[in-house]
């Protein structure tokens, strides 16, 4: 591993990522992809910074990511201007549901039909809705379903015999479905 600060005949980087190689007194030092070894002075006027805070050279620990503006000078040892400790991305195992699919957002349920038609019976847990194409459904209703009646949220006890309703409901492991959400009442014009 050659130093590429000595030795050049052409002008040094003026921005270098890498990681610390080395922190001493006198300089730190900073490895880069390419395996090139740069080594920089700091001083009071030098910008140093690890999330958006305001740090000292010597808290630069070996390992940590750099990214470091500098002069362009052929000297061994540059000044820094400015420094900043790029935190590494730590990777998120995505969320697999319980058919090995991964899904990006594991609190939404998936839809697994779409219900338009006439609640024809009503109890505290659940409605049923005649169709006109597939018959009779029965969907039960959950805490957390959504009401909404004229575009407002409401509570689920609104939700009357005679109603059209439109359900967008999933399938529970019983295979009964749950609505997720029950939409009913007049779509309202803005009023500008």
């Amino acid at each position: 591993m050659a130093v590429a600060a000595f030795g050049q005949t052409e002008r040094p980087p003026g921005f270098v990522q890498g990681v610390v190689a080395e922190n001493t007194v006198a300089f730190f030092s900073v490895r880069t992809t390419a395996g090139d070894v740069y080594r920089y002075r700091a001083d009071g006027k030098t910008w140093i910074e690890r999330d958006h805070d305001r740090i000292r050279v010597a808290s630069l620990k070996p390992g940590e990511i750099l990214e470091v503006v500098s002069d362009r000078d052929p000297e061994p040892v540059r000044y820094a201007r400015m420094v900043h400790v790029i935190e590494p991305v730590v990777p998120r195992r995505l969320p697999v549901s319980a058919g090995g699919v991964y899904r990006l957002n594991p609190a939404a349920p998936r839809t697994t039909g779409v219900y338009a038609g006439l609640v024809v019976t009503r109890d505290p847990e659940r409605i049923t809705i005649r169709t006109r194409f597939d018959g009779d459904k029965t969907v039960y209703l959950q805490t957390d379903t959504r009401c909404i009646k004229d575009g407002d949220l409401v509570d689920a006890r609104a939700i009357v015999p005679g109603t059209r309703v439109y359900v967008v409901a999933t399938r529970n492991e019983d295979r009964e479905l749950i609505a997720n959400q029950v939409v009913w009442g007049a779509i309202l014009e803005p009023q500008w």
